[in-house]
This record gives structure tokens, sequence and C-alpha cells, in this order.
């Protein structure tokens, strides 16, 4: 996360963070983050003094360790990014979204573990019961999914900027039994209408 002039996101939530959080609201999850940032590998979180017979003096502060933090866990990034890709098989896959309704989003706050139990179990249930169906697909098909809580339009005064959603990878090549299908020839994997009426079935008070 540093330019070719060695700026970083710290060096910019320390200079501009105060007066940007004056005048955007702002949840408290996105807050602990940006702090988080701004402290990481400063003298604010303690470190380690070595002293060398040479006389010379290596002090190293401490990380973080925010999974946000571009500067101490862009490794752990890197690493899980690197297993998720040996999930995968080298096919083509859909690309599909499932979004909670932005009016639930004081509840996801309030019962992430619940709330989020439900979205994926919702998710994984809708998925199997329509590529299972001969209207749509007929067959077995394998899937990803992950949870994005974060927004890119970065609007601070909403709990999450936008309602937290699960993003799936869906192969294109299912299976019936054990026989391949072969390349799926179709753009869309699914009609969104079968989607929302089967994921109103499968979590109470959306039907």
């Amino acid at each position: 996360m540093r330019t070719s002039h060695g700026v970083e996101v710290a060096d910019i939530f320390r200079l501009h963070g105060p007066e940007y959080r004056r005048s955007h609201p702002m949840p408290l999850n996105h807050l602990r983050a940006m702090h988080a940032i701004e402290v990481c590998r400063t003298v604010n979180l303690g470190g380690h003094r070595y002293e060398y017979s040479c006389g010379h003096v290596d002090i190293s502060y401490n990380s973080c360790r925010n999974r946000h933090c571009p500067k101490c866990q862009t490794l752990q990034k890197e690493k899980w990014i690197e297993a998720r890709c040996e999930d995968l098989l080298p096919i083509q896959y859909f690309h599909v979204v499932f979004t909670i309704p932005s009016e639930l989003n004081p509840m996801v706050i309030m019962n992430q573990r619940v709330m989020y139990n439900i979205l994926f179990r919702s998710v994984s249930e809708t998925l199997i019961e329509l590529s299972s169906n001969p209207k749509y697909l007929g067959a077995c098909t394998g899937f990803i999914g992950i949870l994005h809580t974060w927004s890119t339009t970065r609007r601070g005064a909403e709990p999450y900027g936008s309602s937290p959603y699960s993003l799936c990878r869906t192969r294109r090549r299912p299976v019936t039994g054990w026989k391949p299908l072969g390349f799926v020839q179709k753009r869309v994997f699914h009609p969104c209408k079968g989607y929302v009426l089967i994921v109103q079935g499968q979590v109470p008070g959306l039907s």
C-alpha cells in the first residue's frame, strides 16, 4: 500500500483523519479500523529494543494485527487469497451475489453470528435447490461463498456503508451423479426472481 513516494495509508489517516471524522459520521467498527491503522508499528503500541555488540540499536514497534491494516496484514491477506485459489478448479465460474436488505442492518450488527449463519445457510440451500431443478440446470454444482461487509461507496453514515452480502463463485461445469455435464452455455446462472422466492422461504420475516 505504498506509492512511489513512500506514502502509506496510515500517513493519510494521521494527516486527514481527524478532520474527516469530524465532518463524516462513521460506525464504530470503521473508527476502530482507522485508529488501528494509524498507530500500527508506532510507539503507541510499544515495541522491542535490540542492541548489538557494535553499538547499533534497532527498535521494532508492535503491529496492530487488525485484519484491515494494509501494513501488517498484507502477508496474511495474500496467503488467504492463495489458499482460496487452491480451492478453485481451472474452469470458468458464475458470479452470484446475495444481499441482505438494508432494513436488517441494525439486527445484523447486534446479532452478527446468528444473521451471517442464516445468510450462508439460505444461500447454500438456494443454490442447491435451483441447481437441482431440471427447469434450470438439473444437476449438482459446486460453489464457494465469501462475506462482504464493506462498501466501495464509503458512505460512512450507514452502519456498514451498504448492506452485507454473500459473494459466491459457482462453477460452470456441474455434474449429474458422477458424470460432468460440460460447460454451461449461458451468461446468467438462474433468474433473479427464483432466488428471491427461495431465500424468502428460507429466512423468516422476508416472505
